[in-house]
């Protein structure tokens, strides 16, 4: 009930900002139609950002109205927390550089030169520019019928799955014994591969799980053979990105 009361009101606080932001830049647009200055560009410019930053309110509120909607599905309150700082941080920076392009267009109407550019340098990127923060929002619901669903075609994951070693410890605690180890005999031929991964709760979780289990279906295909030297570790991190879209597209209408 608590997270649900707090985004609740991040919703509410969101609105609110863009509504005051909006009167702000709307003042300010008719206060250079009354100067008689050719401002005409800057003027298109404050209007496309301010449109802009309402496609990032937008954004933030699906990704709240999604928590809520699958709130019984989240298993990891800390990482849920954690998110919802995160996203408040980058919200208040966010609001800053917007009032920021409107400061600096006021400031031109009264020194006559509305042909400085106006929109100030930024060092982060908002939540329309990356998809980092949408793919932890959908990472708070994955679960062990995820990986499934995602290694679901390939014969040998249910075999592989029996043998892996899951820990349900903090994540940080189990770093040292995560990973996928294949057995060689003294011939020096695969005999056997064990996994250790983490319990899914979150994105990163996930992601160990989808890196690992990678890595076993790789070298499953060489039992009772000698192991290639290959690249299996890119082919894991690579597997990782390809996760993170299928989790995009799969999610396409609910966020």
């Amino acid at each position: 009930m608590e997270f649900v009361d707090e985004i609740k009101k991040i919703i509410s606080l969101n609105r609110g900002e863009a509504l005051y932001l909006t009167k702000e830049y709307l003042m300010v647009y008719l206060m250079s139609l009354f100067k008689d200055f050719n401002g005409g560009e800057n003027r298109k410019t404050l209007i496309d950002k301010l449109k802009e930053y309402y496609k990032i309110i937008k954004e933030e509120n699906n990704y709240m109205r999604f928590l809520l909607d699958n709130m019984e599905s989240i298993s990891s309150e800390e990482e849920l927390n954690r998110i919802l700082d995160d996203l408040d941080v980058l919200n208040e920076r966010t609001y800053c550089h917007y009032d920021g392009i409107l400061k600096e267009y006021e400031d031109n109407i009264f020194d006559g030169t509305l042909d400085r550019k106006i929109v100030p340098a930024k060092s982060f990127k908002t939540l329309i520019e990356t998809n980092d923060f949408r793919d932890e929002v959908l990472g708070l619901t994955l679960s062990l019928e995820d990986l499934d669903e995602y290694f679901g075609n390939i014969d040998s994951f249910e075999s592989l799955k029996r043998e892996a070693k899951v820990l349900d410890v903090p994540l940080d605690e189990g770093y040292g014994f995560y990973g996928c180890y294949p057995q060689i005999d003294d011939g020096g031929k695969v005999s056997g591969i064990k996994i250790c991964v983490p319990k899914i709760v979150d994105l990163k979780s996930m992601c160990i799980n989808v890196h690992e289990f990678k890595h076993a279906v790789d070298v499953y295909e060489y039992l009772g053979q000698a192991l290639p030297d290959e690249d299996y570790e890119k082919r894991a991190n690579d597997e990782e990105e390809k996760f993170k879209v299928y989790l995009r597209k799969k999610n396409q209408n609910n966020l």
